[in-house]
Formats: structure tokens, sequence, C-alpha cells
């Protein structure tokens, strides 16, 4: 049996990390050498090309039910941005819906997947939906006054309807974004026409790596941006590394499990041959485990360049006497 309660609960988890990972997805469509985004303020993602400032909101499901102009989630969406919309000084602002939900060929959103269309069939669909919604006919359910459906619906019917008009212009949607296990293959398709084949994988992994810890600290500083140079300089950095055959670091920084102080390890013998210190131990062996594990990891990502690979380990065999030596003293 399927443990339903465990997917509901890592359903919200995933749409926050699913939101994170398509900002690079957003970085590295964009041609514009302008572009930067945030993350968490005025909406899920913020972003800023030339003049245009775009609020967009990104929602992940694992179910391929269909977005309609009843769907809660999209009037949720409506009440936030009419919040952050000045109908007299947000003439640049736009806003898109990114959402991994279908969306009817015949229905009234699909013209909001084409920008140059007009979105009178979308504003008359609201309308509707909000007049429903406010005032039931009798006999018929509609959400409670407290609910989030409820609450966008009267804000939508206050605002008057030319501006109705204006403000439904600026919204863009993107259905059937790719879902979060997707986003791998997505990446290598970005970056498929300046890579090598069989370097692309790779190349992708590790930028989406570096983008986990990038996004992380964004989301953790309000007022820190990502700029599109900035992706761009960390993505020729990786490309680089892979075509000359550079050996990465990946783990000068990490923690070692407890479980690597094996007693009968030879530096440990060793260091405690010249009275070397619990400390000299701690810090031996936590660098021999960065030192097996990043080798390791050369090898499964195929990086195994045999002449970096003998200078690492000539500077390993090196290091391992400079420890003993320096115990010792």
């Amino acid at each position: 049996m399927t443990d339903t309660s465990s997917h509901s609960a890592s359903a919200p988890k995933l749409g926050y990390y699913y939101q994170a990972v398509y900002g690079l997805i957003l970085m590295l469509e964009s041609s514009d050498d302008s572009f930067r985004l945030c993350f968490e303020t005025l909406d899920d993602i913020e972003t800023q090309s030339g003049a245009t400032h775009c609020l967009s909101q990104v929602h992940h499901s694992f179910n391929d039910s269909h977005l309609t102009e009843k769907t809660e989630k999209l009037w949720h969406t409506i009440n936030i941005w009419l919040g952050a919309y000045d109908p007299e000084s947000d003439e640049n602002l736009k806003f898109q819906y990114i959402t991994t939900h279908k969306v009817d060929p015949s229905g009234p959103l699909n013209c909001l997947k084409k920008p140059s269309d007009p979105n009178n069939e979308f504003l008359e669909a609201l309308r509707k939906e909000a007049k429903r919604v406010l005032n039931p006919e009798q006999g018929t359910t509609s959400p409670k006054k407290d609910s989030k459906k409820y609450k966008a619906c009267l804000r939508f019917s206050q605002v008057p309807e030319t501006e109705q008009e204006k403000f439904t212009d600026k919204i863009i949607l993107f259905s059937q974004s790719p879902k979060v296990g997707e986003i791998h293959e997505l990446i290598e398709n970005t970056i498929s026409s300046f890579t090598l084949l069989e370097n692309r994988a790779l190349i992708a992994q590790q930028l989406l790596q570096w983008w986990d810890t990038r996004a992380f600290f964004s989301l953790t500083h309000p007022n820190d941006t990502i700029s599109k140079s900035e992706v761009t300089k960390k993505l020729y950095e990786i490309m680089a590394n892979n075509f000359n055959g550079k050996l990465t670091n990946d783990f000068s920084l990490a923690v070692a499990p407890s479980d690597t102080a094996l007693s009968s390890d030879t530096v440990t013998q060793q260091i405690k041959l010249v009275d070397g210190t619990s400390g000299h131990i701690s810090r031996a062996l936590r660098d021999k485990w960065r030192a097996s594990s990043q080798r390791e990891k050369w090898l499964d990502d195929n990086l195994s360049n045999s002449y970096e690979l003998v200078n690492f380990d000539t500077h390993l065999e090196e290091a391992e006497v400079l420890m003993v030596d320096e115990c010792h003293e």
C-alpha cells in the first residue's frame, strides 16, 4: 500500500525546492545580461530584466489535474498580485503563473499562454466566477466568507473594470512545466547548445549542486539577489574545469561521519607511536576521509585524468609524512 501521508508531507518540501530550482531555469533561459532574481519577497520569485519587473508564482503538483478559472490556488495568487499592483506606477510590472498543471486548450486560460493574445476571455471568466462565489444561487454551494478564494473574489470584484482589464493583461501563464524529477534533463537541454555531449550531464549536475547552496543563501538573506553574470561565470568555470581535465574540489569543507575513526588505521597507529594527541588523530582521519571520498567521486564522475591523480596521490603521501613529523616534534 502507498503511504499517502508520507507523500502528502513531502509535497510541500518538494514545492519549495522546485521553486528554488525553477529560478535557475529562468536564469539560464534569459538572454538579458541585466537579469537578476530573488526569492520570497513580493512573490515566490521576483525578477528584474531591464525595465521589466516580474512577480512569479511557482506551483508544483504530482497530479495531472487541469488548472481552471475556478482553481483556488489561482485565486489566491491573484489576491497576492493585486496587493502588489499599483495601476498608477506599475507600467512595467508583469505577473507569471508557473505550474505543472495542464490547461484546457479550449478553455479561457489558454489565451494567457500567448502574451500577444488579448486576455478578454480570461477576464470574463474571472468576473463570472467571482460573481458566482460572492452571490451563490439558491441551493448551490460556495466557499466560506473566511476562505482564501472568497477573499480573493471579493478583492477582485472591488477593482474598477478598466483596472481589471489592465491587471489581467499583465498575466502570463506557463502550464505543464516540467516536474521536479525532470529538472535535471531540462537543465541539460538548456545548456546543450554550448556544451559537449559527453560532459553535459556532469556539468548540469555540478551547476545544480552549486545552485542549491546559492539559492539557500538567497532565501535566508532577503536582500540578496542573484545576477545572470554570477550564474554565467559559475557555469563557464564548471565547463572549463571539465574541459581542461582539472580535478574539482568537492570535499574541502565536508564534515566526516563519526564512524571514520578506525583505531586500526595505519595513520592512527603512526601518530600514536610518536605520542601524537587525539587532535592530531582526528584531523588526520578527517583529511584522509575527505581525500578518499574526493578520489572516489572523481572516479565515479569519470574525471580521472591520470596525470592529475598521480600528482594528487603524491601530495597525499607527502602530507602524511609531514603529519607524522609534526606529531614527533
